[in-house]
């Protein structure tokens, strides 16, 4: 257990949470382990809990080996079959991170200085696997702030400003504290008076405290206070409350102001605020916090079934180098006369170096419009099931389908050709896409025809293994196309 925490605290040193509250969520009796190594040697790692995956990581010289998909592909599989059909990165019975770190944000914001050890990768990497940001159109997201650029120090707790007294709490206010903070939360799916039920927060011998704003001898906000065990040099500031019908007094303003100016008061020098969400970088921002880390609230539904392309990177490579060394993916590839460096006629399949492979993709990929290369993705799969493409060649548009063999026979053919069809023709404008297929591949022809292509006029008699077979063309124009589309 230690060693995780360990490993999380070095390699996430931007994420603020304590001590103790990591290593408890580490530990938990429910949590499921799944580990790659090499022998005995740790590569990655994966921590589960119910639906919930805590962390996924992977060590830096191991990253684009295919270890975290190999990770993540099993934490899915032990998900559903454990029984659900959700999948959440991040929270669940409680967390180490929000969600997936991340420089990307999903809405616009303000009041941003981002860390800059935080990244992309990670939410990349997630949604090229189907994975989507829940929030929609609401950022999740950390904010901290050196406190010597701290500079609203008109007040302090023990004030009263515009007819409202700010205080430390007691234990005596407890009750109040949590009608107030049920009201403030009432039309929010998490309430935040679960953490004020905590009564070592009312102690003097504790590390943390709650602020009351008080108008009319009534408890109308709260917000908690309190100094990392940690980090000695790091106070918190956050659940921030208002009484839903005192909002727009500025009194979360006036409670994270005299918070902040307390930390900064008893020496502390940087302060934070975690998991979070768009709207309160206002009210953070205006006392001097930045946003410095981003979180993708990651989830993927187990059981639907979307079929997806996605152009590869140049690391993702391998994965068609591997297709085309495997026989029985290739054989329908076997028996051709085709002058191709690597191909083997026997089994049809065609071997090439990482440079030759590089060198392929600098030809074919990221070449639109008149030439395209994807991936086939199923949404509930992490690694690609085939690849489409298609490419001018004497004035048509040639195109191609293959589907690894595992994936055979499931019914992926089709709606992939359906997406390319939407790719081709309504992204990048071509005219047609044709492909010859033998006429005794009646499963093929029968997917083609369901997509809409139809017979040309153009049959070939090829040799296959010395026997002569006959391909017919079948294609699809832009206006066929359409016409579907507006029965």
């Amino acid at each position: 257990m230690n060693n995780y925490y360990e490993i999380f605290r070095n390699n996430f040193p931007y994420i603020s949470r304590e001590e103790n509250t990591l290593k408890d969520v580490i530990s938990n009796k429910d949590n499921i382990i799944v580990e790659e190594k090499n022998n005995n040697e740790l590569l990655g790692f994966a921590i589960i809990n119910k639906n919930t995956i805590l962390l996924l990581f992977v060590f830096d010289k191991y990253r684009k080996k295919g270890i975290g998909t190999k990770l993540l592909n099993k934490c899915e599989r032990i998900i559903k079959d454990n029984g659900y059909d959700k999948l959440v990165i991040g929270v669940g019975f409680n967390y180490l991170a929000p969600g997936v770190p991340t420089s990307k944000k999903y809405v616009d914001s303000v009041h941003e200085k981002l860390d800059p050890r935080v990244n992309d990768i990670a939410s990349n990497f997630f949604e090229k696997r189907g994975y989507i940001h829940s929030w929609k159109d609401c950022n999740c997201f950390d904010m901290k702030m050196p406190l010597e650029d701290f500079n609203r120090n008109k007040y302090s707790i023990g004030d009263t400003i515009n007819n409202i007294l700010y205080r430390w709490a007691t234990i005596d206010d407890l009750d109040d504290i949590v009608k107030c903070a049920d009201d403030a939360c009432q039309y929010q799916d998490e309430k935040f008076s679960k953490y004020y039920k905590n009564k070592e927060l009312y102690s003097d011998k504790s590390n943390k405290k709650v602020i009351v704003a008080i108008k009319n001898n009534k408890i109308v906000g709260s917000l908690i206070v309190s100094i990392e065990t940690e980090d000695k040099d790091l106070g918190c500031v956050g659940c921030t409350c208002v009484s839903f019908n005192e909002t727009h007094q500025k009194i979360g303003t006036y409670m994270v102001m005299l918070g902040t100016k307390y930390l900064k008061d008893i020496g502390l020098k940087n302060a934070s605020l975690s998991y979070t969400y768009t709207g309160l970088d206002k009210l953070y921002g205006y006392s001097g916090y930045k946003i410095s880390c981003y979180y993708m609230m990651a989830t993927k539904d187990l059981n639907s079934k979307k079929i997806y392309l996605k152009v590869p990177s140049i690391d993702e490579l391998y994965y068609r180098q591997e297709w085309m060394k495997d026989p029985k993916t290739m054989s329908y590839n076997a028996g051709y006369d085709i002058n191709v460096n690597g191909y083997d006629k026997e089994t049809g399949t065609i071997t090439k170096t990482d440079e030759e492979m590089i060198t392929w993709y600098n030809n074919w990929v990221n070449k639109e419009p008149d030439k395209y290369f994807a991936y086939i993705y199923d949404s509930k799969i992490v690694e690609p099931i085939g690849e489409v493409y298609y490419y001018l060649d004497n004035g048509i548009h040639s195109m191609g389908i293959v589907i690894q063999d595992k994936y055979r026979g499931k019914g992926y053919s089709y709606p992939a050709l359906l997406e390319l069809e939407k790719i081709a023709f309504e992204k990048n404008n071509i005219n047609e896409l044709s492909d010859y297929i033998p006429e005794d591949r009646k499963g093929a022809i029968k997917t083609f025809t369901k997509a809409g292509f139809i017979y040309t006029n153009n049959n070939y008699i090829y040799k296959i293994f010395d026997k002569e077979v006959v391909v017919k063309q079948l294609t699809i124009t832009k206006d066929m196309y359409n016409k579907a589309m507006h029965k």
